[in-house]
């Protein structure tokens, strides 16, 4: 199943990015949570600093998802 959904997405790389980018802010969200395990979850999620390199970093990421895949492809 995964390998379909892999082939799904190396035919569909603007799709791909949009689910790689998605995947990298949920991993750095769960990151920020497990970092701070005293503070409540809500608390970790809306640290300011999370919020000012995610937006940042998100546009970087698809651009390059992007550029590769259709590389590859």
């Amino acid at each position: 199943m995964m390998n379909d959904f892999n082939e799904f997405l190396k035919q569909r790389p603007y799709f791909g990015g949009v689910v790689f980018v998605g995947m990298v802010l949920g991993a750095a969200l769960a990151w920020a949570v497990l970092q701070q395990p005293a503070e409540s979850v809500l608390d970790a999620v809306s640290d300011p600093g999370l919020w000012v390199v995610l937006p940042v970093l998100a546009p970087l990421l698809y651009v390059a998802y992007v550029a590769t895949a259709r590389q590859n492809q």
